[in-house]
């Protein structure tokens, strides 16, 4: 991975592959954490990123830390804490989506409207930028990708507020009926195929 904050250090060629070799290490070779990293690593100083990592390992109570899921877990939430309030709440709610499926923004664009407002262009916007820090993929049909242990962590975070965010993505919905009923609603191509599974 390339990062700005390596050449705004002034490191050379020869001390930054040695920087890299040590992080991507530090990461067991786990080629999601070695993703995040990079993405990380474009807005912070790779020695600062270090010694960040090597404090979450003294701090550890588990001797397993090597272990390449903790390594990828503290990657995750390194990730998660620059992010603000509403922008976390609203990537974590993306666990409500299929599994194993790729997702069609006309489904996050409506989830994201129910659950803080914003419209077609905030949250292509904010696609975009998550992204960048590698915490999802957008395919070239625009359709985004989770990977599964991205997945899973999202899961974990959003713990018991599955329910009522399946719930504001229905009653995000329900403001395009235009009769009674859910046959009335915009056929967006993502509601109608997927309906059941949010109802369920």
């Amino acid at each position: 991975f390339s990062s700005p904050c390596f050449e705004s250090r002034g490191i050379q060629a020869s001390e930054k592959d040695k920087l890299k070799q040590r992080i991507v290490k530090r990461l067991g070779y786990l080629p999601l954490a070695v993703k995040l990293a990079g993405a990380q690593l474009r807005r912070e100083n790779p020695e600062e990123w270090l010694r960040s990592f090597a404090i979450h390992r003294l701090k550890a109570k588990r001797a397993s830390i090597d272990n390449v899921h903790d390594s990828l877990e503290w990657t995750f939430n390194h990730s998660l804490k620059v992010l603000d309030a509403k922008t976390r709440f609203l990537y974590v709610a993306l666990a409500i989506f299929k599994e194993d499926e790729a997702i069609l923004q006309n489904g996050i664009k409506r989830l994201w409207q129910g659950l803080d407002g914003l419209d077609s262009n905030e949250t292509t916007a904010l696609l975009h930028d998550l992204a960048a820090r590698a915490l999802l993929q957008i395919d070239i049909s625009g359709k985004i990708e989770l990977h599964d242990l991205l997945r899973e962590f999202i899961g974990a975070e959003l713990k018991d507020k599955f329910v009522e965010t399946h719930q504001a993505l229905l009653m995000a919905y329900r403001t395009s009926w235009c009769g009674v009923g859910w046959h009335t609603a915009d056929d967006d191509g993502y509601l109608y195929d997927h309906l059941a599974y949010h109802l369920y």
